[in-house]
């Protein structure tokens, strides 16, 4: 399968979830389970800077969250590949280094930390994501935003661009972008 058609299905399947996730569960599902299949996905729909690690480095997760977003983190990256690599997901606290990230959730628990947590990812390639309101105009990249009983992305495409991270355009579709 070529890259292009990869990218069609992951699509398709990425607005199933989104918009009828009763027809994949059969339930309702809660927001965190909901806000982990987005954070996995992204991964999908963003290219990183080419890097010179082996194919044993993991694609790694960070959170600052040891609930049931972590949980539902993990069921969610069960045996899956991303690029080739195994994913992890790592529970961070704020003495430890970012460097291994590759995507961090800032859940809103961390309100107060989230401006030095982004100071130490700023012109990195790592991906930030967050439900902390007005994230992604205040240096985050992505912002979860509730409306209506759905999640709804905010995106500062320009933030990611200055990491060195390209956002496809599939995903842009369908966020609300920062305007610079």
């Amino acid at each position: 399968m070529d890259r292009m058609l990869k990218g069609l299905i992951g699509f398709w399947l990425y607005g199933i979830i989104i918009f009828f996730p009763n027809l994949i569960y059969g339930k309702e599902i809660q927001e965190d389970q909901l806000k982990a299949v987005f954070v996995y996905n992204f991964a999908h729909f963003v290219t990183y800077p080419e890097f010179t690690e082996d194919a044993q480095t993991p694609f790694t997760f960070c959170i600052f969250d040891e609930g049931l977003f972590q949980k539902a983190l993990d069921l969610t990256i069960e045996d899956q590949l991303i690029n080739g690599k195994m994913p992890i997901v790592i529970n961070l606290d704020h003495s430890q280094s970012l460097d291994t990230c590759k995507i961090i959730y800032i859940p809103k628990t961390e309100q107060t930390f989230y401006a030095e947590i982004l100071a130490k990812t700023r012109n990195k390639p790592i991906l930030t994501v967050s439900d902390i309101k007005d994230f992604a105009s205040n240096g985050g990249m992505i912002e979860f935003i509730r409306k209506r009983n759905k999640i709804n992305l905010k995106i500062n495409n320009q933030n990611a661009l200055q990491s060195g991270l390209i956002i496809k355009a599939n995903l842009l579709s369908i966020s609300t972008l920062v305007e610079p």
